[in-house]
């Protein structure tokens, strides 16, 4: 707020002084006199308004020459009350703790693996070459696929196929046996690894049936 002062006096009206000083002002600017407040328009008119219309207190008091100075002019707002809101939680009751009592472990029982004797062959040396132990099974003949039959062929003796696809195969004697072969009567080589595949006919009675059949 500004104060401008204007000599008029007492006796005439606040509409007739605005008329008098409005171009002293510039459209849009608001000015007070007495209590009543106008505004400048496009046209240098005084048009009265209010002071709700005042933004940040700009606007020019009009004082009479000799007019004291008001001592404050800036309205008084009453601050806003403060309202406190209180929230009002429900109470947990906590009741005692409740322990669980944990399961009992059961322990599965261990895989046991089928176990398979061995040793050491210490006629080779307890090591080889790299420095590892030497191991070798004592059932390797049982283990491997290529090893040598339970029972094998002795000079003399009468065996006979047990292929179900030769049925009628005849029985051969066993004339002479080496390292790896067996030989017949019938003029057959048989590999030792492949004697799990024939059957000892110790029936003579049997063997007779056979020929004949």
């Amino acid at each position: 707020m500004r104060t401008i002062r204007v000599l008029f006096d007492e006796s005439e009206a606040s509409e007739s002084i605005a008329r008098r000083i409005v171009r002293a002002f510039n459209p849009g600017e608001i000015f007070q006199v007495r209590d009543k407040y106008f505004k400048v328009s496009t046209m240098r008119f005084a048009n009265e308004t209010i002071r709700a219309n005042i933004v940040g207190d700009k606007y020019t008091l009009v004082l009479n020459v000799g007019e004291p100075e008001p001592v404050s002019q800036t309205p008084v707002v009453p601050p806003k009350p403060i309202v406190e809101l209180v929230v009002s939680l429900p109470q947990v009751v906590v009741g005692p703790e409740v322990v669980q009592p944990e399961p009992p472990q059961t322990s599965l029982p261990e895989p046991t693996l089928a176990s398979v004797p061995v040793t050491l062959d210490s006629s080779k040396g307890s090591t080889s070459k790299s420095g590892e132990y030497r191991i070798e099974r004592v059932d390797a003949a049982r283990v491997t696929k290529e090893g040598p039959p339970k029972k094998l062929p002795v000079v003399g003796q009468v065996w006979q196929t047990k292929d179900t696809r030769r049925p009628n195969s005849p029985p051969f004697t066993v004339l002479s046996v080496d390292a790896e072969f067996a030989y017949t009567d019938k003029g057959a080589k048989i590999l030792l690894k492949r004697w799990r595949n024939y059957r000892l006919v110790d029936n003579l009675v049997e063997v007779s049936q056979q020929g004949c059949g």
